[in-house]
């Protein structure tokens, strides 16, 4: 789903999947042209949910290098 997601922003569910509904991601640039599109004021686009929603404990359960990878994978 990741590489998909990546790719082209179509999330989608796969076959007995209990994930988050099908919808689109925008990549940043994207949903910026669709906002002033729609007449709305565009000031800042921020990520808001990342990987660390799997680790709630992610701050004292993480090493250097494993926070590293979360951080990496909510570069992305």
């Amino acid at each position: 789903m990741m590489a998909r997601e990546l790719a082209d922003g179509q999330h989608r569910r796969l076959p007995g999947w209990r994930v988050f509904t099908t919808s689109f991601f925008h990549l940043p640039a994207e949903l910026e042209a669709e906002l002033v599109e729609a007449g709305l004021a565009h000031i800042a686009t921020l990520g808001i949910q990342g990987p660390g929603w799997m680790a709630p404990d992610v701050a004292e359960s993480l090493d250097d290098s494993r926070l590293e990878v979360l951080l990496t994978v909510a570069r992305w």
